[in-house]
């Protein structure tokens, strides 16, 4: 039997691979033709968020910078991206650059997870253009990346170095300035910025007695720290910080409005409203070798000496956690690393709270395998959690005024109490 084909009317007015070949052409064209680049900012799943500028070429080329450290602030890298169709459109930077970093899966290399990294993608989704702004998502971890065109001024002063002076003047202020607080709406909220996991707070107490906290991640761009994806605060858009000619801390919101930050000597609110299972923070935390500077207490000892046992055993701590997992029980969690391979030594209590008072009872050790009965916690620091009684507490740094310090302070011994960055976990 003889057949003949029929042309198909097409429902669009044009073939699949047309369509997706002129949305691919339509990414890169917007890509290429700002002529001065993006400012970009992109969120991690585990370390908050970082800033870039970057500049696609026609040839398939990226230059960029970033606020990683201070080598990247002030040293362009240039790297290789192409935009391919899967289920949708994608931004794939497919060479190693600053971007690759916080994905990296050597802890050695950034302190990411072994395997893990910082928990962010290469790979990107096409989500929208919008005005001057191209937006993407990651692909893995589903975080935001945000490209608003760059301003000529903006370029330059990239090029000059300037970017690396922006964030040290920053960190200068959030180091020598204590806590902060502003007003929206008639409403005290106290703001606090986490350095080091690129994240910041809104906290208020309000008129009907309930606690709000709100949290956010943050970069920084040229001159101004953004809010990621932006903070609704009581109905209002929270977008980013500057420092004024004067030297003081200004936010602003989505529409620009200016709102005055106050520099206080003490945190707004007190400890126990911000730490419990369910609360804006249910973790404290020591992150590598060294804990918090600025800090004196009797835990201190105890701290050398686990740091000591490791060094003679040729093993470097990663950190160590006092973690809220549920409203009743509580673990220490001790991460630490020989060789190239991470272990944990834990063990868990159960808890009551009461006001600003936690109890410890209970005492479980080797939760999860037995390296806490191995050895790779001091006898010191086991026996000070167990059956323990504290007072929760904010700590204040000599050094860094306004880093969000937590402290477990023995009942009755002031000058004792363990102590680490806060955190949700």
């Amino acid at each position: 039997m003889g057949c003949s084909k029929e042309k198909t009317e097409l429902v669009f007015g044009e073939a699949p691979e047309e369509r997706i070949s002129e949305e691919l052409a339509q990414w890169k064209s917007a890509l290429v033709s700002a002529p001065n680049g993006w400012i970009a900012g992109m969120g991690t799943s585990a370390k908050g968020g970082y800033g870039f500028y970057m500049k696609f070429t026609d040839d398939d080329k990226v230059s960029m910078y970033s606020d990683y450290n201070a080598a990247s602030a002030k040293t362009s890298q240039t790297s290789t991206y192409r935009l391919k169709w899967g289920m949708k459109g994608t931004l794939i930077f497919d060479t190693y650059n600053y971007l690759s970093i916080m994905q990296d899966p050597v802890p050695g290399v950034a302190g990411g997870a072994a395997g893990k990294g910082y928990q962010s993608d290469v790979e990107f989704e096409f989500a929208r253009l919008s005005g001057d702004s191209a937006i993407f998502t990651g692909k893995k971890y589903q975080n935001t990346l945000v490209l608003v065109k760059a301003t000529k001024t903006q370029e330059e002063q990239f090029q000059k170095g300037d970017y690396e002076t922006s964030i040290a003047k920053f960190n200068s202020f959030f180091n020598t300035n204590a806590y902060l607080k502003l007003s929206i709406n008639n409403v005290v909220q106290q703001v606090a910025f986490d350095l080091a996991n690129k994240s910041l707070s809104f906290t208020s107490l309000q008129e009907d007695g309930a606690f709000n906290a709100k949290s956010a991640k943050f970069y920084y761009s040229m001159n101004t720290i953004e809010i990621l994806d932006g903070l609704v605060i009581d109905n209002i858009v929270m977008k980013s910080f500057s420092i004024s000619a004067n030297g003081t801390l200004v936010a602003l919101d989505a529409a620009g409005k200016e709102y005055n930050i106050e520099v206080v000597d003490k945190p707004v609110f007190p400890f126990e409203l911000y730490f419990n299972y369910n609360k804006t923070y249910n973790a404290i935390y020591i992150e590598g070798s060294k804990m918090p500077a600025g800090v004196t207490s009797d835990f201190n000892t105890l701290w050398n000496n686990q740091i000591a046992n490791y060094t003679a055993n040729n093993v470097s701590m990663i950190s160590m956690t006092f973690r809220l997992i549920s409203s009743k029980q509580a673990k220490l969690e001790v991460w630490f690393r020989s060789g190239s391979t991470d272990y944990l030594a834990d063990a868990s209590y159960d808890y009551v709270i009461s006001g600003n008072t936690i109890k410890l009872s209970n005492y479980v050790p080797s939760v999860s395998n037995a390296n806490w009965n191995n050895g790779w916690v001091i006898t010191a620091i086991k026996n000070y959690f167990i059956d323990a009684e504290f007072e929760m507490a904010w700590v204040t740094s000599s050094t860094s005024k306004s880093a969000m310090i937590g402290g477990l302070i023995k009942k009755n011994t002031p000058t004792s109490f363990f102590y680490g960055n806060v955190k949700k976990m």
